[in-house]
């Protein structure tokens, strides 16, 4: 499920402790592991899941693997559920984001909300939700429960990253994805690099062999691996950086601004800070999607600060070239843009903040301010 390459990746079941209420994963001899796409297809007919996992685990491509699934039996049988599958981070509400979907589907006539509405009650729907850490707003995450509660017999399937950020919306039933074992790594990297597959897994070690427990980051531990040098980066920091770098000597479009490249992980790591800092009313929340407008609207200000002329023009050329080598992405609702993954918009910040580091910035320099604006939330101090 990771490409070209398929690995059965496996979860495990998360159950509450009686007392205090915490919860725990259920003891080996117990619940043994389980294929998570073989567990969830179980239950996507009757029951509302919570699946947790780290960052890269696997969760959304399990649900795109499912939502295909579904999607064929629905069009072999017409008595099967219509799966939909919704992006939490979007700044829509759940029957706004489905009637979104719908309308991607190029039917031949319009759906509204009224017939969404009707779809539920008639239990017609099977929805998966994607990211219920990643809502943007409390707002948001109060009507995603609402909606929940209001609706207990449609099938439901949200996933999220921990299951102490947002809470679990009151599911009973939650599974964790488990990190992949010693043979799921050898089969992945043997595959990916049958010449070298030794050579890179004798090098998995500490901190580093944690970092390759996700199939997203040991793809990218195999991308960046270097024939000639056989070495791989030693961090997850490192591991990133040598991504961007490979990523950006592989380009096949020529960009639209000619000296586009030169800036690229500058304008990368700008933009990410200025959505991870998003609102400053609102400063516990991230922008996980932003308009493309207001996009243009930041890197023009940015630009504009460093003396580039015409900085309208040239903000406008660079989100542009951004998409065209899918740096970034336009995300569910068409006016808005996104990064591909949570986790490389948070690399970015993470060195658009070493960067006000380094430059002994007001902000980092004063215990006081670094308290205020970065130490006392989450979305800055999340490992």
């Amino acid at each position: 499920m990771t490409d070209a390459i398929h690995l059965v990746l496996e979860a495990q079941t998360v159950v509450r402790e009686e007392a205090g209420g915490r919860e725990r994963e259920e003891p080996r001899q117990q619940v043994e592991p389980f294929p998570v796409l073989e567990r969830l297809r179980k239950y996507a007919a009757t029951h509302h899941v919570l699946l947790s996992g780290k960052p890269g685990s696997g969760k959304s491509t399990t649900l795109k693997r499912l939502l295909w699934e579904m999607a064929e039996a629905a069009q072999e049988d017409d008595e099967q559920p219509i799966p939909v599958l919704v992006q939490l981070k979007s700044d829509r509400s759940v029957l706004k984001s489905i009637q979104d979907e719908f309308e991607k589907g190029d039917l031949d006539c319009e759906v509204n909300e009224k017939d969404i509405k009707r779809l539920l009650r008639k239990k017609r729907l099977s929805l998966l939700l994607d990211g219920v850490n990643e809502i943007p707003s409390e707002e948001l995450w109060r009507e995603l429960q609402q909606f929940r509660e209001d609706n207990p017999h449609t099938p439901m399937i949200f996933t999220t990253r921990d299951l102490a950020v947002r809470g679990d919306l009151g599911i009973e039933k939650k599974l964790e994805m488990r990190s992949l074992t010693d043979i799921q790594l050898r089969e992945f990297v043997g595959k990916y690099l049958p010449d070298y597959g030794e050579v890179l897994l004798g090098q998995l070690k500490d901190r580093l062999r944690e970092v390759a427990e996700t199939p997203l980051l040991l793809k990218m531990l195999c991308e960046v691996f270097d024939p000639q040098t056989q070495q791989i980066p030693k961090s997850k920091g490192e591991l990133f950086r040598a991504f961007d770098r490979k990523y950006n000597q592989h380009k096949q479009k020529p960009p639209v601004s000619g000296d586009f490249r030169r800036f690229q992980s500058e304008v990368l790591q700008h933009l990410a800070f200025e959505m991870v800092r998003g609102d400053a009313e609102k400063p516990t929340e991230t922008w996980l999607t932003i308009a493309r407008s207001k996009a243009e609207g930041i890197l023009e200000a940015w630009l504009g600060k460093r003396g580039v002329a015409d900085a309208a023009t040239k903000a406008k050329e660079w989100l542009e070239d951004l998409l065209e080598h899918h740096l970034l992405q336009v995300a569910a609702g068409q006016r808005q843009i996104e990064f591909h993954h949570q986790l490389f918009q948070e690399y970015y910040a993470a060195e658009a903040l070493l960067a006000r580091v380094e430059n002994r910035h007001p902000d980092v320099v004063d215990d006081g301010r670094l308290q205020h604006f970065y130490l006392n939330y989450l979305k800055w101090t999340e490992p």
